[in-house]
């Protein structure tokens, strides 16, 4: 079956032709994928590099696949990383001073309310 097909109309070439453009597809379909096992074979160890790189990072901008591809390390990478992560401790710690000043208002807040009896009839 000619993989470009559309059913809603009726074609306009032979099974020949269509069996022609099948094979031509498939071998289209066929060499990419050979070329893209061969560049994945070829450079696994960068492959690997990446992942362990995302798994540290999360997420890598363009700068670190370039220097991960050219140097064939992470050696740049992790000074991006622990650049990162110190100013990610500073932000945290930010946020969690934040969060307590929130907190001791609605602290204060809640002692300047009024007690509310359970006794009492509404």
């Amino acid at each position: 079956m000619f993989l470009g097909r559309d059913f809603n109309n009726q074609r306009n070439y032979s099974e020949d032709v269509a069996c022609a453009i099948d094979k031509e597809v498939r071998r289209y379909i066929e060499e990419a994928y050979d070329e893209c096992r061969k560049l994945l074979i070829e450079n696994i160890d960068k492959l690997h590099l990446i992942a362990k790189a995302l798994i540290e990072k999360e997420t890598l901008e363009e700068k670190d696949l370039k220097i991960i591809m050219e140097t064939g390390s992470l050696e740049g990478v992790c000074e991006i990383k622990e650049a990162n992560s110190e100013e990610k401790e500073t932000s945290t710690t930010e946020e969690v001073k934040n969060a307590e000043v929130v907190e001791e208002k609605q602290a204060d807040a809640v002692a300047k309310e009024p007690a509310i009896s359970t006794t009492e009839k509404i």
